[in-house]
């Protein structure tokens, strides 16, 4: 949303034009996924079945979505919010989201390839350092985040020691935002994936070895 009103404030010249578009994105996107989301969380209460229940699920997403749309809202953080009021507010909200994963695979294969039309092996190599810098600052971003929210918190040694490492593997948002900003952004959409997907790939391969030696040194975990 900020990327998107940095060319509006250059054209017009309207910061806070700007700034309450991006902010009403954000807003906006949070107020609708939470009434769908309590909506949903109503709704499951009369499924009589998983066939009806994964029938409601996928109705709300799409009301969800369309509805942002209509709202010149975000989608993405509009289901993300959906997501997280209905798993705080359903009672038994496990059973429905293992309903979703009976169709989340094919959706993440779709995701991915959307995602990885825009990749470009010329924009990755001309952008090397910029690559770079992505996976050091996101790494470091885990890894600081994590150690001060638990210094501050009064957490244990190995919630600052360890959690950040465990916080590495990326996947299905990162390229749900990597689509999100390519349709936003157009003219950034190669540079944008092929920034974002082989840093995906990297962290998708190092991370889950890396949360399992985390998950050892804890002693969350039997070796």
């Amino acid at each position: 949303a900020i990327a998107r009103a940095i060319p509006e404030v250059a054209l017009s010249g309207s910061v806070v034009g700007a700034v309450g578009a991006s902010l009403w994105e954000v807003v906006g996107s949070a107020v609708v996924g939470v009434v769908v989301g309590i909506a949903l969380g109503y709704a499951v209460k009369y499924a009589r079945g998983g066939d009806e229940l994964l029938v409601i699920v996928l109705g709300a997403v799409l009301l969800a979505s369309g509805v942002a749309g209509r709202m010149h809202v975000s989608p993405l953080i509009t289901c993300l919010v959906v997501g997280a009021t209905v798993s705080n507010l359903v009672i038994g909200s496990r059973k429905l989201f293992a309903t979703v994963d009976r169709f989340a695979p094919p959706v993440y294969v779709i995701l991915f390839c959307l995602a990885g039309v825009g990749f470009a092996f010329d924009a990755l190599f001309e952008a090397g350092t910029l690559f770079v810098g992505y996976v050091i600052s996101r790494a470091l971003g885990k890894l600081l985040g994590v150690s001060i929210s638990a210094r501050l918190l009064n957490a244990g040694p190995e919630v600052s020691r360890y959690l950040g490492v465990s916080l590495l593997p990326q996947a299905g948002l990162a390229v749900g935002l990597t689509v999100a900003a390519g349709a936003a952004l157009p003219e950034q959409r190669s540079l944008i994936t092929s920034l974002v997907v082989p840093g995906v790939l990297l962290f998708e391969i190092v991370g889950p070895l890396l949360t399992a030696s985390a998950l050892r040194r804890a002693g969350e975990v039997q070796a």
